[in-house]
């Protein structure tokens, strides 16, 4: 058995957390973590520390907090610690532990392009029952050639990027909750063009629509593009190229959404995709910085961004109505 001391140095959390391990009231979330690339073998955090599974030694504990997962020596494993009385355990969960993993796993990827995953996840409770957690939307299995590249010199500027956007007034607001569940779900799917893997694109733009456009009907795209533009404060030739870029993946969603085949100007630009994966985690950040959390303010902001002009709402309604009365 190890001893106190040995205990504590394993957890690596700093002073806070090993304060915490002192206490023996403890409750410890695991997850396994695929894709990351780093020159270091261990990433600390200010609350939690993600660390290489590099050893035979390792993947046999890894193992035991995952029982029946693939692992092998380029996985990682997320651990953070926490005290009795922050977890506020329930009948029915394990209060907020499973939300802090899932904002690590979204704010990790908010930070910058890259496939890293959370496989499984499980919390070692204070009696050293182990609970393996059931199947959620970050926990998922894909193969990537798109690592996330990250080193311990990024950690304190992630923190105070983190701190800043959970800070955030509309961190906890109704569109921001759909636009996070999208935009998750859209890291958590394979991305090959080459066997048809592009549904990310989908959610990507479910997750943008989510934040900036509110209204329903015509001018969606068109709404969707100018106001992403305007809410980065992109102008000119900076502004005109991220239209383009936008509505050449809003076009590649129409086709996915209508169940239509990839002409080749989608293949063309499914060839940008880290591009796109940047414009989408830019705008995200900048809508969390930016837009209010209730719906009138929100609206009325978002309108001052950009709206579709009058005169093209009265000609689509008269285009819509002619067909209309061609079909009678």
């Amino acid at each position: 058995m190890r001893c106190e001391e040995d205990y504590q140095a394993g957890l690596g959390l700093g002073d806070n957390a090993e304060a915490i391990v002192r206490s023996r009231l403890v409750y410890t979330a695991y997850a396994l973590v695929k894709f990351i690339d780093s020159r270091d073998s261990e990433l600390r955090f200010r609350n939690f520390r993600i660390r290489q599974i590099s050893s035979r030694g390792d993947i046999e504990d890894a193992l035991a907090l995952f029982p029946g997962a693939r692992i092998n020596g380029t996985d990682w494993l997320y651990e953070r610690a926490y005290q009795d009385s922050e977890v506020a355990k329930s009948a029915y969960g394990f209060g907020r532990i499973p939300g802090d993993v899932e904002d690590t796993l979204l704010l990790l990827r908010l930070y910058r392009p890259g496939d890293i995953i959370f496989t499984r996840h499980s919390i070692r409770e204070p009696s050293g029952a182990l609970s393996i957690q059931f199947p959620q939307r970050i926990a998922t299995e894909i193969t990537t050639t798109s690592f996330f590249r990250f080193s311990q010199t990024e950690c304190d500027d992630w923190d105070d990027f983190k701190s800043e956007l959970t800070a955030s007034q509309s961190w906890e607001s109704r569109w921001f909750k759909i636009a996070r569940r999208f935009f998750l779900y859209g890291g958590a799917k394979e991305f090959n063009p080459e066997w048809g893997d592009v549904d990310r694109v989908v959610d990507y733009m479910i997750a943008l629509e989510a934040m900036l456009v509110p209204e329903r009907g015509y001018g969606i795209g068109q709404r969707l593009r100018k106001r992403a533009v305007t809410l980065l404060g992109l102008r000119d030739d900076a502004g005109k190229d991220a239209e383009r870029f936008l509505g050449a993946f809003y076009e590649v969603r129409s086709t996915l959404v209508h169940g239509s085949p990839l002409a080749v100007r989608h293949e063309k630009a499914l060839k940008q995709m880290r591009q796109f994966e940047l414009l989408v985690r830019r705008v995200v950040v900048a809508a969390l910085r930016q837009i209010p959390p209730d719906e009138d303010s929100r609206k009325k902001q978002l309108a001052g961004l950009y709206d579709v002009p009058l005169k093209a709402l009265v000609q689509e309604a008269a285009r819509l109505l002619k067909e209309i009365e061609e079909r009678l």
